[in-house]
């Protein structure tokens, strides 16, 4: 997703774009050298109304639950976008480089991604499923967590995951036991 949203913050999604012709941008665009099949999906994925909270790419065509194939479809950077990952903090960002700037090795979004849209994931030896939560409510605990104050019952409703095994900020994996072990660290 990271490759995807550099991508079409810097230019390539402001216009009506098709699916596949998007991937080959974001493949040629940030050195992507795993295959073009996961390009694709993973822009339907973020496009699609039901898998989001908050889609950050636009769905034009037919995105339903059986997706019409990628080169069909068509897509456009949201508007709240370029809000959540606000251009203010572009300088603050590290690229990666391979022979070329490619993406930045993560972005900073004005509210925990993660939490709002939710990610699974399986890698050797571990999984992990962070379900997907209601932004107002992410962002009420961000703001009562930056005024002092105590979230409880906010966070209680967060916490109805078991256990989430995810990097921590400094890139090492760690398992968390809750949404707000994560907040508190981020």
């Amino acid at each position: 997703q990271r490759k995807i949203i550099y991508t079409c913050l810097d230019k390539y999604c402001q216009q009506k774009i098709k699916v596949t012709e998007l991937a080959g941008i974001v493949s040629q665009y940030t050195a992507h050298q795993h295959g073009n099949h996961s390009l694709p999906l993973t822009i339907v994925n973020m496009a699609q109304r039901f898998k989001n909270k908050i889609n950050l790419l636009l769905p034009i065509g037919k995105f339903g639950k059986d997706a019409a194939s990628p080169r069909y479809l068509s897509t456009i950077l949201s508007p709240i976008t370029r809000k959540i990952f606000p251009e203010l903090d572009d300088p603050l960002l590290t690229y990666q480089r391979d022979d070329q700037e490619i993406e930045p090795d993560y972005y900073v979004p004005i509210i925990p991604m993660v939490l709002v849209n939710g990610s699974e994931g399986i890698g050797t030896g571990w999984s992990t499923k962070v379900p997907k939560n209601d932004p107002i409510k992410i962002v009420d605990i961000i703001k009562k967590m930056i005024y002092g104050e105590e979230p409880v019952k906010l966070i209680e409703e967060l916490n109805h995951t078991s256990s989430m095994v995810m990097f921590d900020k400094s890139g090492n994996i760690k398992q968390y036991n809750s949404a707000s072990e994560i907040l508190k660290e981020f």
